[in-house]
C-alpha cells in the first residue's frame, strides 16, 4: 500500500518571512484569527502547508529594563489576525483549522469572508513605503511621493474633504500643510496617511 498522498506544497514559491510576498499575487484573500502570540507560529505552519500568507508588521522602538534600553521591535500590525490565500484552484479551508496557531477564519453566515487582493496589495504598498515603521522617517519629501507647493486633499479627520498644499516634510510620518481659511493661508500640522494628492 503505497503512502498517502501529501498536498504540493508551495513554500519554495513563497519567499522568507522577511520577504514575505508571494512570486504570484491572489486574487483573493481570507483573514486568519490566530491564537494569542501566535501569529508567526501560524504563518509558518500554514507556509508549510503550501498556503500564501501575508503578516504585515508594525515597527516600533520600546524602552526596556531599568537602563532604558531602546531596542526596535516588530509586532503584527493587526493583533491576532493574518492574511492567507492559495494558489490553487480551489481553497482548502479543510486545512487551516488543524494549523498549530490558528484558531479560526473570518466568517459571516458560516462562510469565509473574501477579501479583494487590491487591498492586499495596497497594505503591502504601504508596509513597503514604511508607514508602518516608526523607528524610521522619510528623507524627504520624494521619498512619500509629494512635493513642496503640491496640492493634496485631506481624507480624513476635521477637514476631511478640504484641500491643502504640502508646506514642508515634519517628523513621524507627518507634514505642515497650508489651508485657506478666512481668505489666509492657514498653517496646519497633519499625518501623511491623511493626505491624497489630487491632480
Amino acid at each position: 500500500m503505497g503512502r498517502p498522498h501529501k498536498p504540493s506544497s508551495l513554500t519554495n514559491r513563497v519567499p522568507s518571512h522577511y520577504a514575505r510576498r508571494p512570486d504570484v499575487m491572489p486574487k483573493v484573500w481570507y483573514v486568519v484569527i490566530c491564537n494569542v502570540n501566535c501569529e508567526k507560529r501560524a504563518e509558518l505552519g500554514l507556509r508549510q502547508k503550501g498556503f500564501v500568507t501575508y503578516l504585515p508588521l508594525l515597527k516600533k522602538t520600546v524602552v526596556l529594563g531599568r537602563r532604558k534600553a531602546k531596542v526596535s521591535v516588530e509586532r503584527p500590525l493587526f493583533t491576532r489576525y493574518l492574511f492567507v490565500s492559495s494558489l490553487r484552484r480551489e481553497m482548502p479551508f479543510y486545512h487551516l483549522r488543524s494549523t498549530n496557531g490558528v484558531e479560526s477564519i473570518v466568517r459571516s453566515d458560516g462562510l469565509p469572508i473574501p477579501i479583494p487582493g487590491e487591498l492586499i496589495e495596497e497594505i503591502m504598498a504601504r508596509e513597503d513605503k514604511g508607514e508602518f515603521d516608526s523607528t524610521r522617517e522619510p528623507r524627504d519629501l520624494k521619498e512619500v511621493g509629494l512635493t513642496i507647493g503640491q496640492s493634496t486633499e485631506v481624507v480624513s479627520g476635521p477637514f476631511q474633504g478640504v484641500k491643502a498644499t504640502i508646506r514642508k516634510l515634519l517628523p513621524g510620518w507627518r507634514a505642515e500643510v497650508l489651508i485657506r481659511m478666512m481668505g489666509h493661508d492657514m498653517p496646519f500640522r497633519m499625518g501623511l496617511a491623511d493626505l491624497k494628492v489630487v491632480s
